[in-house]
């Protein structure tokens, strides 16, 4: 191999190992709620993950409670297993107060889908400003059971003193 093939053949490797390193590596089965995140909000998330949720634990709460204030419209998630109903739009902090429920309830799907309605309201869906007003619920919670961890706090209703329900 003459010299000049040689290096073309060595900068098209250099290539190739520079491109693969550049796409971020991540353990499916154990992603963080950042990238859990990044993924929703880049619309990868069920080509490179699936349509499940992750097998996220109560650990994982802190890292999903930094995004309570981010109504970004997302075009996919993970949805129920057992529900044939997907609702859109998809709102990324309802998805993530969905999947803190989960958690700490101790199911993967608290319920069908990650759809909050207003049962005053004709069982409307929520707007932005209802949604972050809900997730300071969330982020209050996630603040006393750091302090006082019990089961009877870890499952308390937190849509107990609203008039909204998961669909």
């Amino acid at each position: 191999m003459d010299k000049a093939k040689w290096i073309l053949t060595f900068l098209a490797i250099l290539g190739i190992m520079a491109v693969s390193c550049n796409e971020k590596d991540f353990d499916v089965q154990n992603l963080s709620p950042d990238e859990f995140v990044s993924l929703l909000k880049n619309g990868t998330y069920v080509d490179k993950v699936g349509n499940e949720l992750p097998n996220f634990s109560m650990n994982h709460i802190e890292g999903l409670i930094n995004y309570l204030n981010d109504t970004t419209i997302i075009k996919e998630f993970p949805h129920n297993p057992i529900s044939s109903r997907i609702t859109h739009p998809k709102i990324l902090n309802e998805c993530i107060m969905w999947t803190i429920d989960g958690i700490r309830l101790g199911k993967k799907y608290p319920s069908l889908e990650p759809s909050l309605l207003d049962t005053i309201k004709n069982y409307s869906r929520l707007t932005n400003k209802e949604l972050w007003m809900l997730g300071n619920n969330y982020v209050d919670w996630h603040n006393e059971f750091k302090i006082n961890p019990s089961e009877a706090l870890r499952k308390k209703d937190l849509l107990g003193n609203t008039t909204y329900k998961w669909n």
